[in-house]
């Protein structure tokens, strides 16, 4: 989920606003006398708060990515550059682990960082109202939830690049103007480069994202140079 393009132009302003007011709303909650005394208070900090922090996970997802159509293409024989690469588990896993933290950075902040605590916001204000009720024990629930997907995904993800490069140590591709293929060395068939939104490269990986949980990465040792050059004519750079 994303914020709607006139909102994401005004990100620089918007984003410490939201902030300021959802920080507000959190302090405001003590302040307030008991809930049956403050229904009016109650009601409203719930949907300053509420609104302030919508916005401001939908502000920090960043730009959104068209989706991917999956087309196929086959590649024109004259025009293919073939390679294989060959995966080191230790590489792969900090290949992994560098996209992930880049993908959250720039595709998923506010959901990962802005949920956990909008349900601490929904956690205290029911606490506010009812006490340790069943509402406030599900919000702390999914609270902590969160918080400890997001401290352990990134762990995750590594062994699961790592477990991948063990699977499949080489790989062989195949790179045209009209898309890439991977497979045997005779495999013609593959991906348009329509489908990769964004080309992330850092110093060992090219890495061709086509959501943000869904990416082919290329590790640049073993990357012709022509190959290098035809990918980064067909996918943006990001």
């Amino acid at each position: 989920m994303h914020a709607p393009a006139w909102a994401r132009t005004r990100r620089r302003l918007l984003v410490p606003l939201l902030a300021a007011v959802a920080l507000a709303s959190f302090v405001a909650l003590p302040l307030l006398p008991a809930f049956e005394h403050s229904l009016v208070g109650y009601a409203t900090v719930m949907i300053v708060g509420t609104v302030s922090l919508a916005g401001l996970m939908l502000l920090l997802n960043g730009e959104p990515l068209p989706a991917p159509d999956y087309r196929e293409v086959v590649l024109e024989q004259s025009d293919v550059v073939a390679f294989t690469i060959r995966q080191d588990p230790d590489r792969s896993a900090l290949a992994r682990r560098e996209f992930w933290w880049r993908s959250v950075r720039e595709l998923r902040l506010g959901t990962l960082c802005v949920g956990p605590a909008a349900t601490l916001f929904w956690a205290a204000l029911s606490y506010k109202a009812s006490g340790m009720s069943l509402p406030t024990i599900g919000f702390l629930g999914f609270a902590v939830l969160g918080i400890v997907m997001f401290a352990t995904f990134p762990s995750l993800i590594a062994r699961s690049g790592a477990e991948l490069a063990r699977q499949f140590p080489e790989q062989h591709i195949r790179v045209s103007p009209q898309g890439i293929a991977v497979g045997t060395s005779e495999e013609l068939r593959g991906l348009a480069w329509s489908n990769f939104a964004r080309r992330w490269e850092s110093v060992e990986t090219v890495t061709l994202v086509m959501t943000p949980f869904t990416v082919l990465q290329l590790p640049k040792r073993d990357l012709p140079e022509a190959a290098l050059r035809i990918i980064s004519e067909g996918v943006p750079g990001g």
